[in-house]
């Protein structure tokens, strides 16, 4: 048993925890704490994956994958990495059909969050392409969980349930064919926000896989670049490239601790206006870069010093991009920057309790914890978001009021419901989950 500090990935908020390895042996003594979390990397953003109440079980040890081929799905153990499972179902030409913007998320995780990606208008979010979960409760039973049959809804409360449900310890993952590991890739300039959101819809119709990076700094127009990817083909590849070349991120890493930020006005703008003029990406690359750009720098996250960052993603409803607009404004009132702003758009999906994705333009932004004006201002823009049908993604948050969450997330109390039957004792528990009346 290890006891540490322990912080999301914002590096935010900051928690006492006890740490034990989740295994078959261990689970036995769940009853012996009043709370537990099952925790894979910690890539969570706020307090998602934070527990000081009882024991944090670490996932590391469930790391074996099987490769089923002939039925083009995985089973893995909810310790294996995203990248983990990429590499080894490559090996048999498939891939799983959403991934998220870094590798370093634990299958685990991926399905606690139901994570999204850049192909969430073509495949839906990482939930829709899993076969079967196994949890294991607080009694230490193991329970298989699928998505249709007796008990759909324990599966749905678990597929973005925060971990709030169980120990998830091993995942049936449908995987898609591809041809290479190699993407054709297409980026465009847009010089306005209208013409972002335009262009990011005709490139939703060409490809696969979408994302517009918004240059929100100086003028705050929002112009930007608009990049769309499909997985080449064998045809459109030289003969002499190994057509599943393995890759690996490069591994340039910055130190883990900076005592000072360095985020501020002049180095976004600096950054935003070279990265908006860098030379456009058409033609071959490999999806690793472009699925996972930030992993090529190790612990980015330290570059906003001891106090860390938030970052703020919401999605909004189709018909509602005047929201967008007003936030824009709302980020230059307050003279904030951004080097990462991502829009996407999603497909719709049905309600699934707490999952973020719903029909719509998806904006996030990270920015300096010390911004204490914008922070409240965000408060006030809660309750707009909350009132178009709007919500905030919960693994990225660590700030949103337990009455907006609720007037964002309307199936809360089935949820709830599902909860108690699962978790009667309530041992399941994090810091957001008591902030937000979850546990």
């Amino acid at each position: 048993m290890k006891s540490d500090s322990r912080s999301g990935w914002g590096r935010n908020l900051r928690a006492s925890v006890t740490y034990l390895p989740l295994n078959p042996k261990n689970a036995s003594t769940f009853g012996e704490a009043n709370s537990g979390l099952a925790v894979g990397l910690g890539r969570s953003y706020g307090d998602s994956s934070l527990n000081s109440e009882g024991i944090t079980w670490t996932t590391n040890e469930l790391n074996h994958i099987q490769i089923f081929p002939e039925l083009s799905f995985a089973i893995c153990g909810s310790g294996v990495t995203i990248g983990q499972l990429e590499r080894a179902a490559m090996k048999y030409g498939l891939f799983p059909p959403v991934v998220p913007g870094t590798e370093y998320v634990t299958v685990g995780g991926a399905i606690a969050s139901n994570v999204h990606g850049k192909s969430h208008h073509t495949d839906g979010s990482f939930g829709d392409h899993v076969i079967e979960i196994t949890i294991i409760n607080s009694r230490a039973e193991e329970i298989v969980l699928s998505p249709e049959g007796n008990n759909s809804k324990e599966f749905w409360a678990t597929v973005g349930g925060l971990g709030l449900t169980g120990a998830i310890v091993k995942a049936k993952i449908a995987l898609k064919p591809i041809e290479t590991n190699f993407m054709e890739v297409y980026e465009t300039r847009v010089r306005d926000f209208n013409g972002l959101l335009e262009k990011l819809k005709e490139f939703d119709s060409k490809y696969s896989h979408t994302v517009a990076w918004v240059d929100l700094s100086g003028s705050y127009v929002g112009r930007g670049i608009v990049s769309g990817a499909n997985f080449a083909s064998r045809n459109e590849l030289d003969r002499k490239l190994d057509p599943f070349q393995e890759k690996l991120p490069r591994h340039f890493s910055l130190p883990r601790k900076l005592p000072f930020s360095l985020i501020n006005n002049l180095t976004v703008r600096l950054f935003n206006t070279v990265w908006y003029w860098k030379p456009k990406k058409r033609g071959l690359t490999h999806f690793q870069p472009f699925l996972h750009p930030l992993d090529s720098i190790q612990n980015w996250n330290s570059i906003y010093g001891k106090a860390g960052f938030l970052q703020y993603q919401f999605v909004v409803p189709y018909g509602e991009e005047k929201i967008l607009h007003d936030f824009l404004e709302l980020m230059k009132l307050h003279r904030v920057t951004s080097f990462l702003t991502v829009l996407k758009r999603l497909n719709e999906q049905k309600p699934r309790f707490l999952s973020f994705p719903i029909a719509g333009w998806t904006l996030s932004i990270d920015f300096p914890a010390s911004h204490a004006g914008f922070i409240d201002a965000l408060n006030d823009f809660d309750e707009r978001l909350a009132s178009a049908g709007g919500r905030v993604y919960l693994t990225k948050d660590s700030r949103v009021k337990r009455d907006r969450f609720e007037e964002m997330y309307l199936n809360v109390s089935q949820w709830k419901e599902v909860k108690s039957i699962m978790d009667p004792g309530n041992y399941w528990k994090s810091e957001q989950g008591n902030r937000l009346g979850l546990c």
